[in-house]
């Protein structure tokens, strides 16, 4: 069997070696005659099977396709008659990848696993209790393998809490286990099947867990005296983190009482570093990771490697051997490989790329990891034999050919969207800052244009909350993107982008935040400023505390408003106008305030007080006071008028018909289906007993605070806002623009656009109906045909202008939509 042959199931050693050009027919021929024994081998059935699939991966003749479904059969009926329920969960697990795991497989799954357990009830109420048929069928069957491990004496741990216990007992009729956990040993907790599938998981006799658990007074010694192997452990059994989570991890039940963290860690550091086998970041470097660092040996480095690689040439465990190749490499670098072990290696690299496809648990976050393995490696591109639902996955070289070994290019395949932005959602920032610095963004134009285009495609508008979270570039990944294409070849397009997501009544959040954040920045000010002035960035700042917002969009506002009030923490911040340029660079407001002339400070200024309503009453006082200090000659503008915004009828909250019957319809909902059907999940978690331990019950309770609060707001929203008739209640607008009015505009980039602006909650991109809360609605209020407005936007040397051609009455299909 070859080594990439496998996917990631752990046999016995005996397997059946076969020479490379055997068939799918010899094949089943061997897995019939080993399945028809008195006793088989489970294993080397499995060995079997799997080496047909992988065989006829690509196989889309149904004639050529029998041994695979002939033997499948064969070995499930002997799993049956000889109630092999283990392997059967294997089996099912390996057809499962290859026949796009179904859920309808899930219910075929739990009848024939319910058949070959008959004699067993523990076992059918074990499977009962892995959702076949709710989930996927391999998450399903992964929960069954761990249920079938239970029996007394199994040494656990609750995932959530990192708390230890020992299986004590099973109950079949109940389909409960009992344990007795560390915090508590005098008591048995029973925890039924289906939470124990999902919440523990058994523990190994080296993870640090086992040991705290069996010798408490040992494990404190061990951490008073090797704080850097218990940090080992840790990351072992946890996986790579930071400091930070680190410390939330040992402090959460792990470390005992007696020991203090700052103690603990210090001299973990000092034994790490020693070592030398974990990566320990800079203090500073809060969001880096703990990693591991293989250092080889230098006196014997090829024995050392040759060991290794043995071992990666067996490995059967994608996600380990990912782990266990990037160390490899990391410590000792691809330049000590003879030609066999990088040829054996080659290999590995090439089954992850194929796993990557197939394998959920590597997806897009282990390709990324195992393209960056192969540009150590010298690998620019590589050649695969895929499936035809890897279209979409690589990019190829030529065309895409199914079945055929197609040439994959591994630097462009790290340029798509689908590929990057996924992976940067999972990955370490300094993981992703590697690959972007791997990557020519800033001297290839090309590429340039691609990360361009990845941005405006995930940066659209959004003109309503109520719309789904738009899908966006990561902050983090941002960061490291933007510089390079704002200083670089591809200079030109980013700023034209720039310039157009910025005179959008509502850009990017995170974009903006960037452009907030390192506008004063020494080595980008000067190509933002030719953009940007900074009266445009603060008003923007200002104008994104006012907009509703959700998941990072709400991430990214938070961290604009802490940006805005860096400078109201205190009276010290009353002269930072007049310290020196690398003091005001920590502060973010004042800097800006000082570059702009006196109307726009003093607009600035008068904009202030009506922020009061979004960052609180003090730290917009403050704000204005440090204002004045710095510029007494603002003082005059305290009496003006805050901008009034939308005036008379047109400042009344109303919406539409059909907007206020869909919010009353949601409320109605949460009142009649969700709360009732809350409370009813709580009084069946109670039933459960010990509330303290009791997930299904935490869960109900995190749930009615959730539903609480959304019921507050509705009621809110339904007393503030009231429904309002467009087809017969308007009153007259005397050639003004207001709400009910159909205004087209020309842009001051020539282009022309209709707007319906409706009321509050009102928004519709097909019919171009906008809220009267947007900044363009604000803005056109009152004006007639011919007008000229400004919006408290301006890009470059030029502001963003909007002349008024027509105001008509609203159009029938608006009307329509409005009435529904």
């Amino acid at each position: 069997m070859t080594p990439d042959s496998d996917k990631g199931f752990h046999m016995s050693e005996e397997t059946t070696k076969l020479p490379e050009s055997v068939s799918a027919d010899n094949l089943a021929f061997l897995l019939v005659t080993e399945a028809e024994k008195t006793n088989p081998n489970a294993d080397k059935v499995l060995d079997l099977f799997r080496q047909i699939v992988l065989l006829l991966a690509n196989e889309k003749d149904e004639k050529r396709l029998e041994p695979r479904e002939g033997s499948y059969a064969f070995a499930v009926q002997k799993f049956v008659d000889n109630g092999m329920v283990p392997a059967l969960s294997k089996i099912f697990q390996i057809h499962a990848a290859y026949t796009g795991d179904k859920l309808n497989f899930g219910r075929e799954c739990a009848a024939i696993l319910k058949e070959a357990a008959a004699r067993n009830r523990l076992t059918q109420a074990k499977i009962d209790c892995c959702e076949f048929g709710s989930v996927r069928p391999t998450e399903s069957l992964k929960r069954l393998d761990f249920l079938l491990t239970l029996q007394p004496g199994l040494v656990i741990v609750d995932k959530k809490n990192h708390i230890c216990g020992e299986v004590a007992k099973e109950d079949a009729f109940e389909k409960r286990v009992y344990i007795r956990f560390d915090d508590h040993p005098e008591t048995l907790r029973p925890k039924g099947f289906a939470f124990a599938a999902e919440s523990l998981e058994p523990i190994s006799e080296t993870s640090i867990l086992y040991k705290r658990h069996k010798d408490p007074a040992g494990f404190e010694r061990l951490c008073a005296e090797n704080a850097g192997d218990i940090v080992e452990d840790t990351l072992r059994v946890f996986g790579e983190m930071t400091v930070e989570k680190l410390q939330e991890t040992l402090s959460s039940g792990i470390l005992p009482a007696s020991v203090e963290w700052k103690n603990f860690w210090n001299l973990a550091k000092k034994q790490l570093a020693e070592k030398g086998s974990v990566y320990v970041p800079a203090a500073t470097r809060k969001s880096e990771t703990l990693s591991f660092v293989s250092r080889r040996k230098q006196d014997e480095p090829t024995a050392v490697n040759e060991g290794i690689v043995r071992k990666l040439a067996a490995e059967r465990d994608p996600y380990k051997l990912l782990n266990d190749i990037e160390r490899l490499l990391v410590g000792a670098g691809a330049d000590v490989l003879t030609e066999e072990q990088r040829a054996i290696l080659t290999d590995r690299i090439a089954y992850l790329l194929r796993a990557s496809v197939a394998d959920r648990k590597l997806g897009n976050p282990g390709k990324v990891r195992t393209i960056m393995l192969a540009l150590r490696m010298g690998l620019d591109k590589t050649s695969l034999r895929l499936g035809d639902t890897a279209e979409d996955e690589f990019a190829f070289e030529g065309t895409f050919v199914p079945a055929e070994n197609n040439t994959i290019l591994l630097r462009d395949t790290l340029c798509m969207s689908s590929v990057i932005l996924d992976a940067a959602s999972k990955l370490p920032a300094k993981m992703m800052g590697e690959i972007i610095d791997t990557l020519p963004i800033d001297t290839d134009l090309a590429v340039a244009k691609k990360f361009i285009d990845m941005i405006q495609a995930k940066n659209v508008e959004k003109t309503n909350f109520s719309d789904s979270v738009r899908e966006q570039m990561n902050a983090a990944l941002l960061d490291r993107v933007a510089p390079k294409l704002l200083l670089g070849v591809g200079a030109a397009d980013f700023e034209a982008f720039l310039r157009k997501e910025f005179s959008k009544p509502i850009p990017s959040f995170p974009l903006l935040h960037w452009i907030c954040r390192f506008y004063n920045d020494k080595k980008l000010h000067d190509a933002l400023a030719k953009i940007f002035t900074p009266f445009a960035i603060v008003s923007q700042a200002f104008a994104s505390l006012e907009r509703d917002a959700a998941g990072e969009d709400l991430k990214m506002r938070n961290a604009i408003e802490k940006l805005i009030l860096s400078g109201a923490q205190g009276k010290k911040e009353s002269k930072l106008v007049s310290k020196t340029e690398e003091e005001n660079g920590t502060k973010w407001l004042f800097p800006l305030v000082k570059q702009m002339s006196a109307a726009e400070r003093a607009t600035i200024f008068v904009r202030l007080r009506p922020l009061e309503k979004y960052i609180g009453k003090y730290p917009s006082t403050r704000l204005v006071k440090t204002l004045m200090d710095a510029y007494p000659e603002l003082e005059e503008n305290l009496e003006k008028p805050a901008p009034e915004g939308i005036r008379g009828f047109y400042a009344e909250n109303v919406t539409s018909l059909r907007s206020y019957q869909e919010r009353k319809a949601a409320f109605d909902h949460l009142m009649n289906e969700e709360m009732p059907k809350n409370r009813k999940d709580i009084e069946h978690a109670k039933s459960f007993g010990d509330l303290s331990e009791n997930f299904e019950y935490e869960s109900a309770r995190n749930t009615e605070r959730t539903l609480i609060a959304r019921q507050k707001q509705y009621e809110e929203d339904l007393e503030t806002v009231k429904a309002f008739n467009f087809a017969t209640d308007l009153p007259e607008q005397n050639g003004h623009v207001g709400m009910g009015s159909y205004v087209t505009v020309i842009n001051s980039h020539g282009e022309k656009t209709s707007y319906a602006i409706l009321g509050v909650w009102d928004s519709d991109t097909t019919l171009n109906i906008i809220s009267c809360e947007t900044p363009l609605a604000k803005a056109l209020l009152d004006h007639v045909v011919n007008d000229e407005i400004v919006l408290d936007i301006d890009v470059g040397d030029e502001q963003t202008s909007y002349k008024i051609i027509s105001i008509e009455p609203l159009p029938p299909e608006v009307v329509a939509w409005a009435s529904a």
